[in-house]
């Protein structure tokens, strides 16, 4: 085994190199919440991706590789994925989220 030269451990040892601070992408950390979320939704709703449109072209939409308009995602994309995304979506921006199922008595 190859003993380290003694001035580079003193070195290594005695000095302290200063910090860098952390370079955060805001914008690309919402993006990959915002891909996350579209796809617990779409997972919940048990909708394959192939009935959205083209599988791959949703996916990359999804991903931010190509872009995902919301006029054609209101248009187009089933309702059972909106039921899941609002919900998802409003936990995201803090709310407390509550699911409550009401029946209506028949008259």
């Amino acid at each position: 085994m190859a003993s380290m030269h003694p001035s580079r451990r003193v070195n290594l040892l005695t000095s302290v190199e200063k910090p860098t601070p952390a370079k955060a992408n805001l914008s690309l950390t919402r993006r990959e919440t915002a891909a996350r979320v579209l796809r617990q939704a779409v997972r919940r709703s048990d909708i394959k991706l192939a009935s959205i449109g083209d599988h791959g072209q949703v996916s990359r939409q999804i991903d931010d590789k190509e872009n995902l308009s919301f006029h054609a995602m209101f248009a187009t994309w089933p309702v059972a994925v909106w039921v899941e995304l609002i919900p998802l979506l409003a936990e995201q921006f803090g709310y407390e989220v509550e699911r409550v199922v009401r029946l209506k008595a028949a008259r």
